[in-house]
């Protein structure tokens, strides 16, 4: 193994928060080690024989050979030797050759030494990891149930509509290297532009990359298809999982749109309708030959009610509208004469009957 290649993985397995992520990891770790390894993808085999080595090193029912001992406790010694603490006595020790009698606790006193290590060497082996664990790990979550919808300002001055039922997640503050956030659900991006570094947001199996420019993403988990749609500037859609079947990334112009399909892991590259994609961002609700079905989901998830449904809805239910701000009720007039329905709203205006 090359030198550099050695002293990544020496690295790794001295890290606390290496350590702490194989062992109990969560979304915020998971997030930064995954980043870490995107931006450093020469380090991949580091990165994952660190891992299994940590993970076993922390496996009660597994025990280190005496050759994998030898080669972590001289690692260990290695680290201790370039340090700045004093401890000429430890020094004596650690550089005499490992006994048997050491080995035969392999497993506790390996344990023992990386903890015992990662405590002493971790801010002048670790401090700049450390401090960006720090800094990408204090998150702002952004959620809105059925029926809201927010405007949420990045710290980048970037500005985001968010709708309903839909979760950004983005840190505090933004690293040097990338403005990264993540979306479940519907947003409309105004992304500010800045030299250099690059805004991407991750929903689901796809990453958007752009500059500076205003698109839309529509990633609703009960939807078959991811659609991203570019209004202004010029982005990049690229995949975060290898498919050699399909294309890996796609550039889009102003009124080109990716259609991601969620079962196939294919996207499609075509043309849409800028004013429909983002109508929903100014208060537009717009039905589009909807069925019955779709047409109740769509108001419970505009207007946050419940809707009960008494009788049978006729066959040949095709609804075609555009409402702009209206209340509830003002649609459900106008429907209630086209096929002869009723409705009650309960006390308190959110669970709503409709009889046939």
């Amino acid at each position: 193994m090359a030198e550099q290649d050695q002293n990544i993985f020496n690295h790794l397995i001295l890290n606390k928060g290496f350590i702490e992520w194989v062992r109990n990891p969560n979304e915020a770790s998971d997030f930064f080690w995954e980043k870490w390894l995107r931006e450093k993808p020469a380090h991949t085999q580091e990165f994952y024989r660190a891992k299994a080595f940590v993970e076993k090193m922390w496996h009660e029912d597994d025990k280190l050979t005496d050759t994998e001992l030898d080669d972590l406790l001289g690692k260990i010694i290695q680290q201790e030797a370039t340090s700045n603490l004093k401890r000429s006595n430890s020094r004596k020790i650690f550089s005499a050759h490992v006994t048997p009698a050491l080995k035969k606790f392999a497993n506790y006193a390996a344990v023992f030494a990386i903890v015992i290590t990662t405590v002493l060497l971790y801010d002048t082996l670790t401090k700049e990891t450390a401090t960006e664990v720090a800094e990408v790990v204090e998150w702002e979550i952004i959620s809105n149930p059925k029926g809201k919808r927010s405007k949420v300002t990045l710290p980048d001055g970037t500005l985001v509509d968010l709708n309903y039922e839909s979760t950004l997640k983005y840190p505090k503050k933004f690293d040097a290297k990338t403005r990264l956030v993540e979306l479940h659900g519907e947003a409309f991006f105004d992304v500010v532009h800045i030299d250099d570094h690059p805004f991407v947001v991750k929903t689901g199996m796809l990453e958007t990359e752009v500059y500076g420019t205003s698109f839309n993403i529509n990633s609703f988990s009960y939807l078959d298809e991811l659609d991203i749609s570019l209004v202004t500037g010029k982005v990049k859609v690229r995949k975060t999982i290898e498919d050699a079947h399909a294309t890996d990334s796609i550039f889009l112009n102003p009124g080109e749109q990716v259609q991601f399909n969620k079962v196939s892991q294919e996207m499609v590259k075509n043309q849409f309708d800028v004013e429909s994609a983002i109508a929903w961002k100014n208060g537009t609700l717009i039905f589009e030959e909807v069925g019955f079905e779709d047409f109740i989901s769509k108001l419970e998830r505009w207007y946050g009610v419940n809707f009960y449904i008494e009788g049978t809805p006729p066959k040949d239910w095709s609804l075609n509208g555009t409402y702009q701000n209206e209340k509830i009720e003002d649609i459900l007039r106008g429907v209630k004469f086209i096929y002869g329905m009723k409705y009650n709203y309960d006390h308190e205006g959110k669970n709503i009957t409709i009889s046939f």
